[in-house]
C-alpha cells in the first residue's frame, strides 16, 4: 500500500505520470488482489487516456470483489461514458448503487448523466438526493448547476454558481468545479480563468479533464496548452 500512497501523491501533485505508474503497477506485483489498487491505477490510466486499460482493471478489481467500488471520480460507468456506450454505463453506476445507495460518485455521475440525456426528472432526483446525504460538498451544487443549464433553466444554473463562488469565498473549493460550471453556461473565459487557477494550486480536479462536460472547450488552443503544460497527451 506504501507504493500507492506514494503514487497517489506524485500522480495528483506532480504530474509525474510515468513513475507514478510504476509504482502502483509495483504495488499491485507485492499485493496482486489489491482491488484498491487497481481503482487507484484506472484512475491514473483514464488521466492518461488509456481508457481501455483502465476498464480492464476496473472489470478485474469488480471480479475480486463485487461489492467494492471506486471512491475515486472515476468509475466503470464513467469510464463506459467515454466510449459511449451509453446502456453500460448506466448500468455500472446502477449496480454501484444497489450495493451502495448512497455512494457519492454513482449519485453524481448517473445524475449528471441523466440530465444530459434528458432524464432530468430523474437526474435532479438522484443529484437532490446527494446535496441531501453529502451537504457539505461543493462538487454536488456544481452539479446541479450543470443540470440546470443543460436543462436551459440559465437563472436556477446562476444561483447555484453564486453559491459555489460565496462558497469559495468561505474555503477552498476545488476551481475545475467551477471551470466545469462555466463552461456548461458557455462562458469560456471565465472556464478557463477557473482552470488556471487549477493550474496554480495543482487541483486534484485536473485529473479529471476528460470529462465531457469539457467537450466545448476541448478544441480551444489554451485546452491543449493546459494538456502539455500537465504532460498529458493531447488525446485527452
Amino acid at each position: 500500500m506504501a507504493h500507492g500512497a506514494m503514487a497517489l501523491i506524485a500522480w495528483a501533485l506532480e504530474w509525474e505520470w510515468k513513475i507514478s505508474e510504476i509504482a502502483f503497477r509495483r504495488g499491485l506485483e507485492l499485493d496482486p488482489g489489491s482491488v484498491h489498487l487497481m481503482q487507484n491505477l484506472a484512475q491514473l490510466l483514464n488521466t492518461i487516456g488509456r481508457i481501455d486499460e483502465a476498464i480492464a482493471l476496473l472489470e478485474r478489481a469488480r471480479k475480486l470483489d463485487p461489492t467494492s467500488v471506486p471512491d475515486g471520480s472515476v468509475d466503470l460507468g464513467r469510464l463506459y461514458e467515454l466510449q459511449g456506450r451509453l446502456d453500460l454505463a448506466v448500468a455500472a453506476w446502477t449496480g454501484a448503487l444497489a450495493f451502495d445507495p448512497v455512494h457519492f460518485h454513482s449519485l453524481r455521475h448517473l445524475g449528471v448523466h441523466l440530465c444530459s440525456t434528458g432524464e432530468d426528472a430523474r437526474g435532479f432526483k438522484l443529484l437532490r438526493r446527494a446535496r441531501e446525504i453529502y451537504p457539505e460538498t461543493p462538487a454536488i451544487v456544481g452539479d446541479l448547476a450543470l443540470c440546470h443549464a443543460a436543462t436551459g433553466d440559465t437563472a436556477a444554473a446562476r444561483a447555484a454558481l453564486a453559491e459555489l463562488e460565496a462558497w469559495n469565498e468561505r474555503e477552498y473549493v476545488d476551481p475545475v468545479i467551477l471551470a466545469r460550471v462555466h463552461t456548461g453556461l458557455g462562458e469560456t473565459e471565465q472556464a478557463f480563468d477557473w482552470l488556471e487557477r487549477a493550474v496554480a494550486v495543482r487541483a486534484f480536479g485536473l485529473l479529471d479533464l476528460r470529462d465531457l462536460r469539457f467537450d466545448p472547450i476541448r478544441s480551444d488552443p489554451r485546452f491543449q496548452d493546459l494538456l502539455r503544460r500537465m504532460r498529458l497527451p493531447d488525446s485527452v
